[in-house]
């Protein structure tokens, strides 16, 4: 039997710079099973009120987080928004600070201190460690973050003047040691496809995937008006919200029912305005995965959705977790 050790230890600190792409090279000590990334940062109203905030107002300062492998493998690129929500599933509360009270009021000058996670083994699986990063053998393994514009243009709809100042960030990793160094690892693969809603109708349909042979854990889809939480794009209908490949149809739900199931299946004393979580296995179950390789299914993995146009900008951002081999 393995001889295991918890290892927690700070991987490095992020410069701010507004709008820039910074980057950090992660320790090869073990066994990578998640990190937290945590940003302190001011914000400094103007004279006038800010208006607007948008949908995880506060994640926000993290405009894109990749994890590149080898500079080649990028097993995750998602905002700070997205990263927000899939903690919330991942450990039934909200991550720390991500809820906190923004301050609108003129002139006010608010210190936020938020800790994202990220999770590189699969989440309330049987077998989390199917999937990690075993920085010990992949190489050159590097987290880059995009930041948010310092002009607060990426959190609020109208920010009257108000500005991000004194952001500090820090990076902490949380590592298994003496595991066996042979043992394979599946890369837990988190992106996110955005697709605006033109039109009311209910055959409103979003390919998922092509035949990639991908392994898809489950999808989650946030929908936004003008990137605030809007709960009536989706079409509260008997099969709204259907996960299909052709003929086939592997879920077709009403977006109440997934909610509720969200509450019940995640523990989670309510449910974000907007946020709608299809998990494609039952519990912890990795054989339940959707196989989209073309011997396993008819065509491609799609979404249909019935939505309704009202006004604005509307969209449909539709985070995908799957599982696959890192690329060599």
């Amino acid at each position: 039997m393995d001889a295991l050790l918890k290892h927690v230890a700070p991987i490095g600190e992020i410069t701010y710079t507004s709008q820039s792409r910074q980057t950090l090279e992660i320790d090869r000590t073990g066994l990578l099973t998640g990190a937290n990334i945590r940003v302190q940062f001011t914000v400094t109203n103007g004279g006038t009120a800010a208006v607007g905030p948008f949908f995880e107002t506060l994640s926000r300062i993290i405009n894109r987080l990749e994890i590149i492998v080898n500079g080649r493998d990028t097993i995750l690129s998602l905002p700070g928004s997205m990263l927000a929500v899939l903690a919330h599933f991942s450990a039934s509360v909200v991550p720390h600070g991500t809820d906190d009270t923004v301050v609108l009021t003129g002139s006010a000058a608010t210190v936020y201190d938020v800790v994202i996670p990220i999770e590189f083994t699969l989440p309330r699986s049987v077998a989390p460690l199917g999937s990690g990063l075993p920085a010990f053998r992949l190489g050159q393994t590097t987290m880059a973050l995009t930041w948010g514009n310092s002009d607060c243009s990426d959190i609020y709809g109208t920010p009257n003047s108000a500005a991000i100042s004194a952001v500090t960030c820090w990076v902490e990793g949380e590592y298994i040691l003496g595991l066996d160094p042979a043992r394979a690892y599946a890369a837990r693969v988190l992106d996110v496809d955005t697709e605006t809603v033109d039109a009311t109708t209910t055959n409103h349909q979003i390919v998922i995937d092509t035949g990639t042979g991908l392994l898809y854990r489950g999808l989650t889809l946030v929908t936004l008006r003008d990137k605030v939480a809007a709960a009536n794009i989706l079409q509260d209908t008997t099969t709204g919200v259907s996960l299909e490949s052709g003929t086939l149809v592997f879920q077709g739900r009403s977006p109440t029912f997934i909610q509720a199931a969200n509450k019940r299946n995640y523990n989670l004393d309510t449910v974000k305005t907007g946020v709608y979580h299809l998990n494609a296995e039952m519990f912890g179950d990795g054989r339940m995965w959707l196989n989209s390789d073309r011997s396993q299914m008819p065509s491609d993995l799609r979404l249909k959705l019935a939505v309704t146009k009202t006004s604005g900008t509307e969209e449909v951002h539709v985070i995908r977790e799957a599982v696959r081999p890192f690329k060599q």
